[in-house]
């Protein structure tokens, strides 16, 4: 094993870290199916088999730990919701308390945060560009200035890797389809951390 050299593994993602040394892997919540990007230094004066390697899983699909999914904040147990989950990733949509739909969502990042607190539908849009990025918001929901709940390709084919703009936004297209049949100009919106 002398050839070998020492390994170091660091895995990150939302709530996860893989480390391994040596031979002892020490996983944290970390899928074992995502990539792993491989960094060998090279110094002079060692030969490269003898070179410590860097592995880096990259998790991008991997929201943070999720907690009971079945939780709703209590703002969202009347009505009809869309509950939109910061801490799981989710948005429910919830009939009196019960949910009818949980879909996995994504949220604005530090620079573009999507807004907490309780909302309403105000504006439906089938087909939408935003004025803004020019980005297509398929089955825009608008709840809060020009932030809404919508389709994102980018999501869809990208994962966790990036945040929106401040838009809560969605990744399973017919999902989203059924669920922009189902809300209404008015409904709720609440958005939390759990």
């Amino acid at each position: 094993m002398a050839g070998m050299g020492r390994h170091i593994v660091i895995g990150l993602a939302a709530g996860a870290l893989m480390l391994t040394t040596g031979h002892v892997a020490h996983d944290l919540d970390l899928p074992a199916d995502q990539p792993t990007t491989t960094v060998q230094p090279q110094s002079a004066s060692e030969p490269a088999t003898a070179a410590p390697s860097i592995h880096i899983r990259l998790a991008a699909e991997s929201p943070a730990r999720q907690p009971h999914p079945s939780r709703l904040d209590p703002r969202c147990e009347k009505g009809r919701v869309l509950c939109a989950d910061k801490t799981t990733n989710t948005l429910r949509w919830v009939v009196d308390g019960a949910i009818r739909m949980t879909l996995a969502a994504r949220f604005g990042g530090p620079r573009h945060q999507t807004r907490e607190g309780v909302f309403e539908v105000y504006d439906k849009l089938r087909y939408h560009v935003s004025s803004i990025y020019g980005t297509p918001m398929p089955f825009a929901m608008f709840f809060s200035g020009g932030q809404a709940v919508h389709y994102s390709k980018e999501f869809a084919a990208h994962g966790y890797r990036h945040s929106s703009h401040g838009c809560i936004n969605l990744r399973n297209y017919r999902a989203t389809a059924k669920l922009f049949q189902r809300v209404d100009e008015g409904d709720k919106v609440v958005v939390y951390r759990s």
